[in-house]
């Protein structure tokens, strides 16, 4: 009989704490989707530009000639015949006065294919067309190149260039131009500047691995001599950008979520502490009953496990479908992105979940067995009050003395509370400093150091500060709703005593809400100057920004939308102060 009333009292810990149910489940639910959704940027954003550039035939290497007369017919069949060569092209390269000019044999051939975005193909020999990249130009528009005129008849997107930032030339000035013409149409000699090879694999290789650029340094190598060298795809812009970009958000995706599941996992903490202690004479009650010691912590156990793992299933699935869908678009600052593939990185999310449902069940078993070591006579008494004592603001009279009782009632309580204060100030100082960090990286991104960062890469990183100031803005408030509806919770006896001394329920609120925006403060004060020493930190991982850029502003809309999120949740919480029964509560033993 025992046992089946423990066991349907072990089902109702979820219906009695069903408000600190879904706060830990959201809280983890945060900070697993951000895990799971930065997590899976990198590899979505080089798997769409690689298999964009594989279906156009990317070229693995071109090949150029130090010869005025460019390739003969010998070489270009002898480098045909090479046993890594798949397929060849022939193009014949030149600039002049800013403007890159590629002339092909058709320009629709299938090495390295240029696609046609708009217009239409050149019909005659004062007809070019011109790059996507060149985005200043307009189809009909005439272009003077060596004392020729040509008119823009289309627009084409070469696999070589997908960066918007400008293409430099030999000299490494920005080129102006850069424009395609066919053989056929020209009445000129044909001169084979440069060779396009796609080398042969045995398996589809990954063009941003160590081993492809090892296979294609060996390659090379078969085919170069005195009057010939190799361009690899590590000198071209393009995927040089790519593998940068690629490597920050890796950055960024490695520390920012680091951060995001300790505090959350910090609150969690928190609020399993908190629910341990306030059901301290209710396990001293199994114990009298004969209930062992591994059935009752099992209780806990059961909670914080389904509380963390529904918020891990959930943040998976949320972070690998919607941060694609938002984020993915803040390539196109940067990049001609192709259409997005289906590939999604579950390894950041899985990993994270693991440890955050390890941590989150090894502290409740540790507090739980801690508490049970208590004699279960003693578990049935509260635990005894310490001893009253003078606080230290108490001993600075010129500042106690004129405060008003209700502000030194408060100051009282919060060192009272210290464990509870202290837990609270560490979780609001974590969310500020998150926050900070994410307008941090947005100013950076606005304002960025263009000799390590281009401008178009750092208007991507502004799109992905932005979530993080979101998804940092989201943590906080469910923070201080988490701490502060457990802080009602736990004092609806004080409450309901000030109820019936007369105080009004906007007085009482007050009583309350006063303490969590006191200990915010304090939060906040903290957290400004640890999310400054993050992004010092951060910063220097990431290879670009400084700290001393970001505007002083920051610091005070940080503050301003924590201590916003605290008045709130005031708001939110407001009706269940209103509707604590006052009966009820003062019978309760404290």
């Amino acid at each position: 009989m025992v046992k089946k009333v423990f066991a349907k009292n072990t089902l109702r810990i979820f219906s009695s704490n069903f408000s600190r149910f879904i706060s830990v489940m959201l809280i983890v639910f945060v900070g697993i989707a951000f895990v799971t959704g930065l997590g899976t940027l990198s590899d979505l954003m080089t798997d769409s530009i690689q298999q964009y550039y594989k279906q156009n035939n990317g070229v693995d290497v071109i090949l150029k000639t130090s010869s005025v007369f460019g390739f003969t017919d010998k070489q270009i069949d002898d480098i045909k015949n090479n046993g890594y060569v798949e397929e060849l092209k022939e193009v014949t390269v030149f600039e002049t006065d800013g403007t890159r000019i590629f002339i092909v044999n058709g320009l629709n051939d299938s090495v390295n294919k240029l696609t046609l975005t708009d217009g239409y193909y050149p019909t005659s020999d004062n007809e070019i067309l011109i790059d996507r990249i060149c985005q200043d130009v307009n189809i009909g528009d005439k272009l003077e190149i060596s004392g020729k005129e040509y008119t823009v008849t289309g627009t084409v997107a070469n696999p070589l260039y997908i960066t918007k930032d400008e293409e430099p030339d030999l000299n490494g000035d920005p080129l102006k131009y850069i424009c395609y013409a066919d053989y056929e149409l020209m009445s000129l000699p044909k001169i084979t500047t440069d060779l396009y090879l796609r080398l042969r694999f045995d398996e589809e290789p990954d063009i941003y691995s160590d081993s492809y650029s090892d296979y294609v340094e060996e390659a090379c190598k078969s085919f170069t001599d005195d009057q010939t060298f190799a361009i690899t795809l590590n000198e071209n812009v393009t995927h040089e950008y790519t593998k940068s970009l690629s490597k920050k958000i890796t950055a960024v995706a490695a520390v920012f979520p680091a951060f995001f599941v300790i505090v959350s996992c910090l609150v969690v903490y928190s609020t399993l502490s908190r629910l341990i202690e306030e059901e301290r004479s209710l396990m001293g009650c199994y114990r009298s009953l004969g209930i062992g010691r591994f059935p009752v912590i099992l209780r806990y156990i059961l909670f914080s496990f389904f509380g963390t793992a529904f918020g891990t299933v959930i943040g998976i699935a949320v972070g690998v479908t919607l941060f694609p869908y938002v984020i993915y678009p803040a390539f196109d600052a940067t990049f001609f992105m192709p259409e997005m593939t289906s590939l999604r990185n579950y390894v950041p999310g899985i990993v994270a979940s693991v440890l955050t449902i390890a941590f989150i069940t090894f502290i409740t078993v540790f507090i739980a067995t801690k508490t049970l070591k208590t004699q279960p006579c003693n578990l049935l008494h509260p635990k005894s009050p310490k001893a009253g004592r003078k606080i230290i603001f108490e001993r600075i009279t010129f500042i106690w003395k004129p405060l008003p009782f209700r502000f030194k009632s408060s100051v009282r309580n919060i060192c009272r509370y210290i464990a509870h204060t202290t837990m609270t100030v560490i979780s609001v100082l974590g969310s500020t400093a998150l926050v900070y960090a994410g307008f941090g990286l947005y100013s950076i991104s606005k304002n960025p150091d263009t000799e390590k960062i281009p401008v178009s890469m750092a208007g991507s990183f502004a799109i992905i500060a932005s979530v993080i100031i979101v998804f940092a803005v989201a943590l906080s408030i469910l923070i201080v709703f988490n701490l502060t509806n457990m802080n009602i919770q736990e004092r609806k006896r004080e409450i309901a005593t000030l109820r019936v001394l007369g105080y009004q329920n906007p007085e009482v609120a007050l009583y309350i809400y006063r303490e969590v925006f006191i200990t915010s403060v304090f939060g906040v004060i903290l957290g400004l100057p640890a999310g400054y020493v993050f992004l010092r930190f951060f910063f220097k991982y990431l290879e670009f920004g400084r700290v001393g850029d970001i505007e002083w502003y920051w610091y005070a809309v940080t503050a301003v939308l924590i201590l916003a999120s605290v008045i709130t949740v005031s708001f939110l919480l407001y009706p269940k102060i209103k509707k604590i029964d006052m009966n009820s509560s003062l019978k309760n033993v404290d």
